[in-house]
């Protein structure tokens, strides 16, 4: 997945994903100097989201994309591939291989 293919919404959920110290919406907002209403609309692409720097998506990081694109929740995509939800967390986040979740999404 390119940059390009990422939504404004999209990209700051990644860039929420990619930091340890503020993974909550109510820190992420804290740091934008929005409520928190406002800045879960943003991340699903609702109002007027800013556009975040984004230099790269990372392969996992594609595939989480893809899993909240469909609406898929975690529980089920998990049962589906016959794996654990921890497992399928470690693979969204890059710390497990995620070849698993390749081969799902490329049938």
């Amino acid at each position: 997945m390119l940059v390009e293919d990422v939504t404004p919404g999209e990209r700051l959920f990644l860039l929420r994903r990619r930091r340890e110290d503020t993974t909550s919406h109510e820190a992420a907002a804290k740091e934008w100097g929005v409520d928190v209403k406002i800045y879960r609309g943003w991340e699903q692409d609702v109002g007027d989201p800013p556009v975040a720097p984004l230099d790269e998506v990372r392969p996992y990081e594609h595939f989480a994309l893809l899993r909240r694109r469909f609406g898929l929740p975690r529980k089920t995509m998990a049962k589906d591939i016959g794996i654990s939800e921890i497992l399928l967390w470690g693979m969204e986040r890059g710390l497990r291989s995620c070849r698993m979740l390749k081969e799902y999404w490329e049938g």
